[in-house]
């Protein structure tokens, strides 16, 4: 039904980056943030399948960059989301907000985007227009908390390399370390002894790093720990 609804409209022409058929829609006036069935703009569409060319000429006739889809997507979240960064970095260039709460589905910023379909690229792009590497969700939960607790090394490294603090807790006072620990991921947690993590920094429980991966046999992990100093295993009452 939808690609019933793109037929002859501007909307199709910039889905297939269909050059001379969107120079012949503006030529003829179309509205350009003209939504199609599924509430995208033509911007929208452009921006989730990387046609740069197509992005442009719709930018350059005044398509307003933060307009895309009903429901919350921008034009830079879906380019972030699928790791279109020549779309995203004309975006930005154009006035798209780096860091916007509204950019995305349900209030997420560009870069969650980003790293949730472990684009490095888009990461990247996001941080050096400005995205706050500590964002972090109404649990106190940061990305590269999240990226620590599932072993996404790259994603961690790149976010603690553009200022992303490196003993930030969720709501319970566990750190990056004590995730990392938890959950047995050693690049992790040799990634953030590295960075200088607070080695004996317990949850709000009393619990350490240390009793995490002794707790769930991480022993690698208790090991890196120890050599880091490591002396607290419980520092609750």
């Amino acid at each position: 039904r939808i690609e019933t609804e793109r037929k002859n409209t501007l909307a199709l022409a910039c889905f297939h980056a269909d050059l001379e058929a969107i120079r012949s829609f503006l030529q003829q006036g179309v509205e350009l943030d003209q939504e199609d069935g599924s509430g995208s703009t033509p911007l929208f569409l452009a921006s989730m399948n990387g046609h740069v060319d197509a992005a442009c000429l719709l930018l350059d006739e005044g398509a307003p960059v933060g307009k895309g889809r009903a429901g919350g997507w921008s034009p830079l979240g879906i380019a972030c989301a699928c790791g279109n960064v020549d779309v995203a970095a004309l975006l930005l260039d154009r006035g798209a907000n780096s860091d916007s709460a509204n950019a995305c589905i349900y209030g997420n910023t560009p870069i969650l985007f980003a790293y949730q379909h472990r684009n490095l690229g888009a990461m990247r792009l996001c941080l050096e227009r400005g995205a706050d590497p500590n964002w972090a969700n109404e649990e106190g939960a940061s990305i590269v908390y999240d990226a620590c607790k599932n072993g996404y090394v790259d994603a961690a490294r790149l976010l603690l390399d553009n200022g992303a603090e490196v003993d930030r807790a969720d709501k319970n006072c566990k750190t990056l370390l004590y995730m990392a620990c938890e959950k047995g991921h050693v690049d992790a947690v040799r990634l953030l002894l590295d960075k200088g993590a607070e080695v004996d920094r317990a949850a709000k429980d009393g619990h350490t790093p240390l009793y995490a991966a002794f707790k769930n046999v991480h022993l690698d992990a208790a090991l890196m720990l120890l050599k880091s100093g490591a002396k607290e295993v419980d520092q609750a009452d």
